[in-house]
């Protein structure tokens, strides 16, 4: 399993292989793993690592399953009896995480703190510790994530505008971004998807 990261990463793997993939947000993340997100920031762990013997366990249960459906089943499992004993993040954490994403980034990080009658210094603390980033980099990877939207868009529009769309200063601002968390300029990725949409995602 792997935890936020802060920058992108590279995969891959050698010949052919099936495998299950949960994609969860942060907050789902820090209920099912019960363990401060920032401690998983940047890091792929085994799933015992987090679960304890019943990663394990649960992997070999999916190993051993005759059908995909029953995989899933399992899963569905495992993750209701986590979740039933799991403890909530914190109201104010959940809420500026929602406005960040309902914005798509753009809302400033000090009027957030200012509305929960926080410190930046204590949101910032208390935020990292259940989402896994700070609240600047997480509203960063939220205005990505739009321009990615907007670039795919069957009618999209120049980067230009994208750029403005997306609240960056210029295309440079936008592009220092994509090479950040994607590893190349917007233009370079779009000339590299796979036949099939794949190879790009936030």
């Amino acid at each position: 399993m792997s935890g936020p990261y802060q920058s992108y990463a590279l995969t891959e793997t050698l010949g052919l292989q099936h495998g299950v993939q949960v994609t969860l947000t942060a907050l789902g993340a820090y209920m099912l793993f019960g363990v401060p997100t920032r401690e998983l920031t940047d890091r792929s762990l085994a799933l015992e690592e987090v679960f304890g013997p019943e990663g394990g366990r649960l992997a070999s249960r999916l190993h051993e399953a005759a059908s995909w459906e029953a995989r899933f089943d399992q899963l569905d499992v495992a993750f209701a009896a986590r979740m039933a004993d799991a403890r909530p993040p914190s109201r104010g954490v959940a809420w500026a995480w929602a406005r960040l994403r309902d914005t798509h980034g753009a809302i400033a990080v000090g009027g957030l703190a200012s509305d929960l009658g926080w410190s930046r210094r204590h949101f910032a603390a208390r935020f990292r510790e259940q989402v896994g980033l700070t609240p600047k980099l997480t509203g960063r990877i939220f205005r990505f994530r739009r321009a990615i939207a907007l670039l795919e868009h069957p009618r999209s529009m120049p980067l230009a505008d994208i750029a403005y769309e997306c609240g960056y200063y210029d295309q440079a601002h936008l592009n220092r971004d994509f090479r950040e968390f994607a590893g190349g300029a917007p233009t370079e990725l779009v000339a590299h998807r796979l036949p099939d949409g794949g190879g790009l995602a936030g």
